[in-house]
């Protein structure tokens, strides 16, 4: 798996990696700034499977306790 830069962009959006947060059999996870808007903090989960489940069920839930998938 690659290493993700300290600088992404995402959809038009850039982050600045703060730290790793977890790191797992098939992802990466960091928590990351978005430069965009300065207080947002966001989590970026790299994978090395692309699981479309997993990404059309967290995309149909909506509620304030639940992150955002972008």
């Amino acid at each position: 798996m690659n290493e993700i830069a300290p600088k992404i962009t995402l959809k038009n959006r850039t982050y600045q990696i703060q730290k790793l947060y977890k790191k797992g059999g098939q992802s990466i996870i960091y928590i990351a700034n978005n430069l965009n808007y300065q207080t947002s903090e966001v989590i970026i989960k790299q994978s090395e499977i692309n699981n479309s489940n997993e990404l059309e069920i967290l995309n149909s839930l909506n509620h304030p306790s639940l992150p955002q998938i972008m």
